[in-house]
């Protein structure tokens, strides 16, 4: 499969295409659903295995696996460290502060870099789709890391209209 920002993976199990539209089309559905749960899967194992920038421009992870490893790893990350300061770090939330920090800063020069330049790395040439919300995303962990860190009580989760909105106290 190619999206037209150039991302592509293969069906596994491949699909064929015979027979009735219906049924071909359905078959090709499932055989996407059953790849990209693979890849996704196996996108969040990698990341824990490599260097996060690697991660991100291996050929194997697509944009979406990206956002989605990202987050998920986040969240283990903020856990963690929640977890390190209830058995008396005190700094766990500012370490985590400073890595998250440096990946956003990491993030920002590989896209500025690739930017500059036609990149020639597969599943890169859809940067602003693939990973500008990455980078979006790791902006706001990090800054509300940034806050935690400085203060415990500096957020406040409220709900509206079924989103979480977060507020400045």
């Amino acid at each position: 499969m190619v999206a037209c920002e150039k991302e592509s993976f293969n069906l596994d199990p491949p699909s064929p295409i015979d027979g009735p539209v219906e049924v071909w089309m359905t078959k090709v559905e499932e055989s996407m659903k059953e790849s990209l749960h693979g890849i996704t899967k196996a996108g969040v194992y990698n990341y824990a295995q490599m260097d996060r920038g690697d991660w991100i421009l291996d050929a194997n992870t697509l944009g979406m696996v990206t956002l989605a490893g990202s987050q998920i790893w986040w969240t283990w990350e903020v856990e963690d460290a929640f977890r390190l300061v209830g058995t008396g770090d005190k700094y766990a939330l500012k370490n985590l502060e400073q890595k998250l920090t440096g990946q956003l800063n990491d993030l920002v020069a590989m896209v500025r870099t690739r930017a500059a330049k036609e990149s020639d790395i597969p599943n890169f040439k859809g940067s602003f789709l693939g990973r500008f919300p990455l980078v979006l995303a790791d902006f706001w962990t990090s800054d509300h890391i940034s806050e935690r860190s400085r203060r415990v009580d500096a957020f406040s989760g409220t709900r509206a209209r079924g989103t979480l909105i977060l507020k400045r106290r």
